[in-house]
């Protein structure tokens, strides 16, 4: 084919393509995002079913199966077609679980932080009232004064004085996560629940891993 009095041959097209595919290196990456967004992806239903149990107070290897499997089967769907490095894959899968592991026990926490803080204003007004009626002296509610001492933004004042923050709501607590843990002294006990939501689910991970490393071991292959 004539083109400006030359020929158009399929040698003109090469330039093109890599135009089109961003070139060999990038088409050499492509298939590694496309694995972590799969593991990501799986990851979604078993991190769904961890937050749910998990905040009826219960914890399952079976759950940590679901997890991993969804992890495993989500990176090798999306590379089903490609050479990725298995090292890459083990990398991303291990990575992804254990930041689900995080992030679902840190939705457990804030959710049954808000739950247990929801109505705190209340509950210290109660409180105040109550010590000062016992020691013989009555509240006047009228008074401007014991009212403005009593009310919701004194105590939000307060309360961020004291911790730093005064929004007890679950995004408030999801935000100050930290200021909450290291105010209540509760760092120790959440690293250990997530010690014991890492086991549960690597214990039920390590099922999957291994019926996937054997059926990769039957077609001549490894991925780990």
């Amino acid at each position: 084919m004539a083109i400006n009095g030359g020929t158009f041959s399929s040698s003109d097209l090469s330039g093109y393509d890599d135009l089109n595919m961003g070139g060999s290196g990038g088409s050499q990456v492509v298939p590694y995002i496309l694995g972590v967004v799969g593991a990501i992806v799986g990851a979604l239903p078993g991190f769904l079913l961890t937050v749910l149990i998990g905040k009826l107070g219960y914890i399952s290897s079976a759950i940590g199966l679901v997890m991993a499997a969804g992890i495993v089967f989500g990176f090798l769907f999306m590379t089903k077609r490609s050479l990725v490095s298995p090292i890459f894959g083990l990398v991303v899968c291990v990575g992804v679980m254990i930041l689900a592991v995080y992030l679902s026990q840190k939705i457990i926490w804030c959710w049954e932080l808000a739950d247990v803080l929801e109505g705190s204003y209340q509950k210290w007004r109660d409180e105040v009232i109550a010590a000062v009626e016992a020691a013989g002296v009555s509240v006047d509610l009228s008074d401007p004064e014991i009212a403005e001492y009593l009310s919701e933004d004194s105590f939000k004042e307060a309360t961020q004085e004291a911790i730093g923050f005064s929004d007890f709501s679950f995004s408030g607590c999801f935000n100050h996560f930290s200021k909450i843990l290291e105010f209540a002294d509760a760092k120790g006990k959440f690293t250990w629940s997530l010690v014991k939501s890492g086991l549960f689910s690597f214990l039920g991970g390590a099922a999957c891993f291994g019926a996937i490393q054997k059926r990769a071991g039957g077609n001549g292959s490894d991925f780990i």
